[in-house]
């Protein structure tokens, strides 16, 4: 249906961002934070490999959407250095 069409689409969207945002945590060099998130996500993927169960992953979500916001963030800012 066209809701799922568009929670999939946001799903990966967000993930995507989020990725964006991991990859500029290591190009600025900030260590600690990536550390307490490696650790973080690190200990939900193994309760997640064990428990499939969406309610494991709910206390991540927040964490992945703070990503996600610094990745919107600094492509938004070097698109605003190019234009």
């Amino acid at each position: 249906t066209l809701i799922t069409i568009v929670a999939v689409g946001l799903a990966i969207l967000l993930r995507a961002l989020g990725l964006v945002g991991l990859a500029f945590l290591v190009v600025r060099r900030l260590w600690l934070l990536l550390l307490v998130i490696g650790v973080v996500l690190a200990f939900k993927a193994g309760v997640h490999l064990f428990y499939g169960l969406a309610r494991y992953r709910l206390s991540v979500e927040p964490l992945l959407m703070m990503l996600a916001v610094f990745g919107w963030q600094q492509l938004r800012g070097r698109l605003r250095q190019r234009g």
